[in-house]
């Protein structure tokens, strides 16, 4: 059985990066929502890094040094 890649709206990843903040661990956040611990971590590392910018666009991250001048 092949799995398809899942995407996530940005509201839904700023709402997983809240409840790891929050009282949540990243074992319960992952069983609720069933997603790998890579992506929970890897989506709170991006909060961290950017802030409320993180998920601005859809499956793309805020990066200021990737704009064009």
């Amino acid at each position: 059985m092949v799995r398809t890649r899942r995407n996530f709206p940005p509201e839904f990843k700023l709402q997983i990066v809240k409840e790891l903040e929050g009282s949540k661990t990243l074992a319960q956040i992952v069983r609720e929502h069933e997603i790998d611990h890579g992506v929970v971590t890897r989506r709170y590392r991006e909060y961290r890094k950017y802030g409320d910018n993180a998920f601005l666009g859809y499956e793309h991250i805020y990066k200021e040094d990737a704009r064009i001048a």
